[in-house]
């Protein structure tokens, strides 16, 4: 097969992957303002954990728990519970067309990133288009503009670290199990809600119950 034809299932992977991205973030919004951020951590985490173990014991035994690069394991999972606790707390102030415009900044930080990091290069014209989608972005929410506020910069910071954790898994290796890649970061983000959940604690209604599953 050539490099094209080996390159296609990838991204269409991918780009299924962000859609339902997309979906969850959008149901993710619709309760975002109503329970703290601890009760959400928890109880995403928890689903994940479940869901993703089961899948992988299930699909490839034991292997599919063992863990060959902690570090960077770790570093993927406290990077993508920041990058959650970011989302969470700017979904209720910002337009989910807005959320995305700003998400899709992560292009531009992961090329900056991986020339740094993975010492990869990109070519001149993939890079210029990145670059302009970057300062397209930069012109439209630029201060003073009706849709500057911290709230975009909140989401900006969650695309910057998003972006870090895509270098982590990258240095993970494609070795690394994927399963305890999520796993992982969904139960950090369990450990880092929990201490917030005494002050907290709520059943969900059924609907967000069903939202978050």
């Amino acid at each position: 097969m050539s490099t094209q034809q080996n390159a296609l299932l990838p991204i269409l992977m991918t780009c299924v992957g962000y859609g339902f991205l997309c979906i969850s973030d959008a149901a993710m919004k619709l309760i975002a303002s109503k329970y703290h951020f601890s009760v959400l951590l928890v109880l995403m985490g928890l689903s994940m954990a479940a869901i993703m173990g089961g899948y992988g014991l299930v699909t490839e035994g034991k292997a599919a728990l063992r863990v060959r690069q902690w570090k960077w394991v770790m570093l993927r999972a406290v990077l993508g519970t920041a990058c959650s606790i970011c989302n969470i707390y700017s979904f209720p102030h910002v337009s989910l067309t807005v959320f995305y415009t700003l998400v899709f900044t992560c292009p531009f930080w992961i090329a900056l990133l991986s020339s740094v990091f993975l010492k990869e290069t990109l070519p001149l014209r993939s890079l210029a288009v990145i670059v302009f989608g970057f300062l397209v972005v930069a012109y439209v929410f630029q201060p003073g503009s009706g849709l500057f506020s911290l709230w975009t910069l909140i989401v900006l910071l969650g695309s910057f670290l998003y972006s870090c954790s895509m270098i982590a898994v990258r240095k993970a290796g494609p070795e690394e199990s994927r399963t305890m890649l999520v796993v992982m970061a969904a139960l950090t983000g369990v450990a880092f809600g929990l201490p917030f959940l005494p002050g907290h604690a709520v059943l969900p209604a059924a609907y967000a119950l069903g939202v978050i599953l």
